[in-house]
């Protein structure tokens, strides 16, 4: 080896030394100014929404965005918010506002707040950099399928030995072969923000169906439809007793309820202004329904309730529904709108008396009808004052107005009528309610916490019908009577809670509740025989009252409680002009406990 190679070879080695200390002592990069390129292709799904959902999406995701910026899709975040539409400029990261905010080259906004959240490495800035020069595509790298498909059929065989009625009742499904789809799904891209999507099930003989469709298009509505039915299937068979012959008897009926509901929402969800959905609803319950009304059957002078009875149920509700929110200048505004229509009509023949002899059979008869309407309106307001006050109020309106028809009757297994009837004939009921209720949260302070609350509620109920409840011989039935009722009530109610977490290992707190109430009722019942009118007027109990209740204590250390009850409360009553003494208690209670 001569000397202008070892020579060379001490070059190498000195400079690849040199470079090695100047890596060492050079300045550390700030890698949140670095634009160089990842060198790879970006995937939105694998590289990018980690990152949202991570960091961004607590503040502009689809809940409240602020600034109405949102992060949770392509047509928003390009948008932009309230003060920049070039908060993402495709192919260009060095144009897009998104950039400078979260890799701290803006003095006056830095994304995340540094108060709140970690900042973003240097590497997902890179990404975040990368995937805008490479256009800001959404989704994967390949095409989103516009159309998928699936079903999972099903096929099923029960055999029964034994009381086959039982086992659809308590299985769902009767004995043999069945089967169908038990989930099928359906999904369309329909446009690049319109998505169809249906889904559901179809199962026979069990007469169980589902459909359910969703029409959806990014922040402007969405349209919502489905229909499912079910059957519900019931034992004809009543009671058991070993020493009758036979032992158990049957109504010798298939047994069941068809149930089901069809139902359908219009959203509007524009994403900078109020909300609305508009929907109706219709419930429906229709077939034959067991119940334990059991009658008697007597044999060898023993009497059992074991014989079997069942109702037909025809049953209707219809249901609109109208949905606003909003939030207008720091408030968050939700009002909810319902007004629901109802009508049953139940026919049954109990047999209060079996017998082999018609003649000796008991069987009541049984007709009811009930038709009602109710509406009701609920407002709720919430904003944020201050970082350590909220305030909340709402309030509920309601009516109700309903009427029921009752007629009964008994007749034997032939059909004579053996006692005579009992009827109700529009017997009405309205009722009418109002609540307002206010509500505050106070955290003047780390640790303190103060809420309290405030409700006051009204209520009016009036009824009125005609009736005839007398069983005795159908050749002299007796008179038909009037009935006649109302009632106001009022309550008021306050909550304070004072609570105290600072103390280590230790809670701090103490609450009261008042509540003041005041009840006025009205009766009257009038019967009208052979033109001689007969009427008797109770007025009251009335009440009046009011009630404190309060406590504070430590928790894990010694508690001490205390109490103040007026007993339970003043009630003052009056029934024909004479009235009871008023009576009142008060008591403090001192109840030591370890913790």
């Amino acid at each position: 080896m001569n000397i202008a190679t070892i020579h060379l070879k001490r070059w190498k080695t000195f400079i690849a030394v040199l470079m090695g200390l100047l890596a060492i002592t050079a300045p550390a990069e700030d890698t949140n100014l670095v634009s160089a390129s990842t060198g790879r292709k970006i995937l939105f799904d694998r590289d990018v929404r980690p990152i949202f959902e991570q960091s961004c999406f607590s503040c502009h995701g689809p809940q409240k965005p602020k600034s109405s910026f949102q992060l949770d899709n392509r047509v928003s975040a390009l948008r932009g918010g309230d003060s920049n539409t070039n908060d993402i400029v495709p192919g260009h990261s060095d144009q897009s506002k998104l950039i400078q905010f979260v890799a701290g080259l803006d003095p006056d906004t830095q994304m995340p707040p540094r108060n709140r959240w970690p900042p973003l490495t240097g590497a997902q800035v890179d990404v975040l950099r990368a995937w805008i020069d490479q256009g800001a595509a959404w989704g994967t790298n390949a095409e989103p399928d516009t159309f998928t498909f699936s079903i999972e059929p099903m096929a099923r065989w029960f055999d029964v030995r034994g009381d086959q009625q039982k086992f659809r009742e308590l299985e769902g499904v009767p004995e043999g072969w069945g089967g169908g789809a038990e989930h099928f799904f359906m999904s369309e891209q329909l446009g690049g923000d319109k998505t169809l999507t249906v889904e559901g099930h179809a199962l026979m003989p069990e007469h169980d169906f589902k459909l359910t469709l969703a029409l959806d298009k990014k922040d402007s509505g969405f349209v919502h439809a489905g229909f499912e039915e079910w059957r519900k299937y019931y034992d004809d068979t009543g009671g058991y007793y070993p020493l009758f012959t036979p032992s158990s008897y049957s109504l010798n009926q298939n047994l069941y309820l068809d149930q089901g509901r069809f139902w359908i929402d219009f959203g509007l969800t524009p994403p900078d202004a109020a909300k609305f959905v508009f929907g109706y609803e219709y419930q429906f319950r229709q077939g034959t329904q067991s119940t334990l009304v059991w009658g008697t059957v007597l044999q060898n002078s023993n009497i059992k309730n074991i014989y079997p009875s069942a109702e037909s149920v025809d049953e209707h509700t219809h249901i609109f529904k109208v949905d606003i929110t909003d939030d207008w200048n720091g408030w968050d505004i939700e009002n909810r709108a319902r007004v629901e229509i109802y009508r049953l009509g139940e026919t049954r023949n109990d047999v209060a008396s079996y017998s082999t002899d018609p003649k000796l059979a008991l069987i009541e008869r049984v007709n009811e009808n009930v038709h009602y309407w109710q509406g009701a309106n609920t407002l709720r307001v919430e904003k944020q004052l201050k970082d350590w006050w909220l305030v909340s109020g709402g309030c509920l309106l309601s009516r109700f107005n309903g009427t029921s028809f009752l007629n009964q009757s008994v007749v034997d297994g032939s059909g004579t009528t053996i006692l005579s009837q009992s009827w109700a004939e529009g017997i009405t009921l309205r009722r009418d309610a109002r609540v307002v209720s206010l509500a505050s949260l106070f955290l003047p302070v780390k640790g303190l916490s103060l809420s309290t609350a405030v409700q006051a509620e009204w209520t009016h109920e009036e009824g009125f019908g005609n009736v005839n409840l007398d069983f005795s011989d159908p050749n002299t039935p007796g008179p038909p009577g009037t009935v006649n009722a109302n009632q106001n009530r009022t309550e008021t109610s306050e909550n304070l809670n004072l609570n105290f977490t600072s103390l280590p290992h230790t809670v701090l707190f103490a609450e009261a509740r008042l509540r003041q109430e005041s009840v006025g009722q009205f009766e009257e019942a009038t019967t009208n025989a052979t033109a001689v009118l007969a009427s008797r007027c109770r007025r009251g109990p009335g009440s009046n009252g009011a009630g404190i209740t309060g406590g504070a204590g430590a928790i894990p250390a010694t508690i001490i409680s205390w109490t103040i009850r007026p007993s339970p409360a003043i009630r003052p009553s009056s029934v024909s002009g004479r009235s009871p003494p008023t009576k009142s208690r008060a008591g403090w209670f001192f109840v030591p406990c370890s913790g």
